[in-house]
């Protein structure tokens, strides 16, 4: 994914081959799972209303065409879309990431870094 010009030296990062593990391994640290996926169990962005403020967030994006694993979207706390005008229905989700991380860093509670 691009970002910004030297931002992957200012930001953790790492590279896993198996997401499914790097996901539970996060749910056992305790981290709250949050998915940016469509379907019948993802709500508004916009109704996000809750996570433990002890916890720190996990924000899973998927592949634009083949989406999150079921198997981890079967683990989350919670999985919300980005609702839009229009005929679309989804947005690049490079954008719809931007979209998601700077609303859940101004949630009430959220940890100011």
């Amino acid at each position: 994914m691009k970002t910004s010009l030297g931002a992957e030296t200012t930001i953790s990062w790492s590279q896993h081959w198996n997401a499914l593990d790097v996901v539970k391994d996060c749910q056992q640290k305790g981290m709250f799972l949050c998915a940016l996926e469509g379907g019948n169990k993802s709500k508004s962005l916009f109704n996000f209303d809750y996570y433990p403020q002890e916890n720190e967030i996990l924000l899973i994006i998927g592949n634009e065409v083949t989406g999150i694993d079921p198997e981890i979207l079967g683990i989350c706390n919670q999985i919300f879309w980005i609702p839009m005008n229009g005929e679309k229905r989804s947005l690049n989700v490079t954008v719809a990431f931007g979209i998601a991380v700077y609303f859940l860093s101004m949630f009430p509670g959220y940890p100011k870094r």
